[in-house]
């Protein structure tokens, strides 16, 4: 058996094994939510989503299929593809933090309007981990990749069901989401430490930002 079929088993049988355990973790999250959390927060929580669901469409979550396709990385590559990935990640971050009130009054949800900021720190976070988490599969490292992933959602889970205890409210979903999503963060960081350098190049930049657009103008296409 090659390498390259592996790890490709390896992968399959950790994205396989995540999907379980995920597939269990959200059955007992949203037995418990179900209970601790009334039932108008969920209204809340929609809400919140919707927004930033909407705002996802616009960051350059590409960029790591743009690093996976490339058969070699230039010196500077890595380096263009984060500060690409954390710019545009800011931005959009940024803009739904601000438009928040707007949007929750929108739809008649006042109480949306915190937790609408607290999920778009978790769109930035998120976000920001894509590429850290595409250095790890590049490796191959699939079955890491799968464990990161995996154990970041079951930590979010976890922590909001935790607050939902104390909060009775959307609000502590949202914020298991932001935990969750720094654990990612910092989980994927830690990992791809050694690949992660900075530097910034012009035809670099172009090209990968000429790809994620097109993902993201294909992906809002199917959205709309």
């Amino acid at each position: 058996m090659t390498n390259l079929t592996r790890s490709a088993l390896v992968g399959v049988t950790s994205n396989l094994a995540g999907t379980a355990v995920l597939v269990v973790a959200q059955i007992a999250s949203t037995a418990a939510s179900a209970r601790l959390v009334a039932p108008r927060e969920f209204g809340v929580y929609a809400v919140a989503q919707a927004g930033v669901g909407l705002a996802g469409y616009f960051t350059m979550n590409a960029l790591g299929s743009g690093l996976l396709r490339r058969s070699q990385l230039g010196p500077k590559t890595v380096g263009t593809a984060t500060i690409l990935s954390l710019a545009s990640s800011a931005a959009i971050t940024l803009v739904v933090w601000l438009g928040a009130s707007p949007w929750a009054h929108a739809w008649g949800v006042p109480a949306a309007v915190d937790v609408t900021r607290v999920v778009a720190i978790t769109l930035f976070l998120t976000s920001a981990a894509t590429v850290p988490v595409a250095l790890i599969r590049r490796r191959l490292r699939f079955g890491t990749a799968a464990f990161v992933e995996t154990g970041s959602q079951v930590i979010g889970l976890t922590v909001g069901i935790a607050l939902a205890f104390d909060l009775h409210s959307a609000l502590a979903l949202a914020a298991g989401q932001a935990v969750g999503a720094a654990a990612l963060l910092v989980g994927a960081g830690v990992v791809a430490v050694d690949d992660l350098k900075l530097g910034f190049e012009r035809s670099d930049a172009r090209e990968l930002f000429t790809f994620a657009s097109q993902v993201r103008g294909l992906g809002f296409s199917s959205y709309v």
